[in-house]
């Protein structure tokens, strides 16, 4: 299951990255998946039968990428609510992040913070203090985080409190299925399962979704018009976000969507007197005729895509 967690979670993080369009924002969420993916390889090579020296050396290794994790999920916490002039998080939780970073990498090269240990040829879960120093830092970064998230959604406009729904959503469900092999598992000598690889996988999309499609969280939900001819997953997420914004906030809903039908009442007013207009100009021939064609698609482009 390690190496399904790792091939679901490298093809999801391949995908991010071709969609980021070097986004600043995206290409660090995509980094994070990967740090996600590469723990899973080496909780997979762990267990095959390798040379000593080798096994050692991808023991030693398994924490390193969750080293970055902390960084990564800070900076995308800072800049998902504007992914468009993005910004580095304050200089001292800067600091602290990347001293951070070089003290459990080398710590994690002298084989200090693995939490497995080699004995009669199996890889046995023996956490030491430098393990569960680390552990203790990375998910009070990822609390701090959901702290932020919370503070947006309770002091931001509407539209970024759906973003910060789904993202804390979908950080929360991930720690949730990551504390269980970094603790749970290896406790009680279980192995990763089904259930943990849907969970983390679900959880890397559900967080992706408000950062690599951003439209379904501002422009598209004010676009009210129908794609009938292809219809497509986004349409039923835009739908869900309009339910829930209506939720959160309904008067300030209805009054985008009365600024909706306002300006296509107004829309439909200026065409139909410009045909007034040209009827009169033209009379029944076929130029009116062309014009009322023109009329009808124009029309039709207001509320059907």
């Amino acid at each position: 299951m390690a190496l399904l967690t790792f091939i679901l979670i490298f093809i999801s993080a391949l995908i991010f990255i071709r969609q980021s369009h070097w986004s600043a924002l995206k290409i660090a969420y995509s980094l994070l998946a990967m740090t996600i993916a590469f723990w899973g390889f080496f909780l997979f090579a762990c267990d095959f039968d390798l040379p000593f020296g080798l096994r050692t050396t991808i023991l030693d290794l398994i924490m390193v990428p969750p080293i970055f994790t902390p960084l990564l999920l800070t900076y995308i916490v800072y800049n998902y609510s504007n992914p468009f002039e993005t910004k580095w998080p304050p200089i001292i939780l800067l600091a602290v992040h990347i001293l951070q970073i070089f003290i459990f990498l080398d710590l994690s090269f002298h084989g200090l913070v693995t939490p497995f240990r080699i004995e009669g040829g199996e890889a046995i879960f023996k956490g030491g203090a430098y393990y569960y120093l680390f552990s203790a830092y990375l998910f009070c970064s990822i609390i701090f985080c959901i702290g932020k998230i919370y503070t947006n959604f309770n002091r931001a406009v509407y539209y970024i409190k759906l973003h910060s729904l789904y993202l804390g959503f979908g950080i929360i469900l991930g720690t949730f299925f990551t504390a269980l092999p970094f603790f749970v598992f290896p406790a009680l000598n279980l192995s990763l399962n089904f259930l943990f690889v849907f969970g983390i996988l679900f959880s890397v999309w559900i967080t992706w979704i408000p950062i690599g499609q951003y439209r379904l969280f501002n422009l598209d939900l004010i676009d009210f018009r129908m794609d009938l001819k292809e219809p497509n997953i986004s349409s039923a997420i835009i739908a869900v976000n309009r339910i829930i914004l209506n939720k959160l906030d309904s008067e300030a809903y209805k009054a985008e969507c009365m600024k909706y039908e306002e300006e296509r009442a107004r829309i439909v007013l200026e065409l139909s007197q410009k045909l007034i207009v040209e009827k009169h100009r033209l009379g029944q021939g076929g130029s009116f005729q062309e014009k009322t064609r023109e009329f009808v698609k124009k029309i039709l482009s207001l509320f059907i895509k």
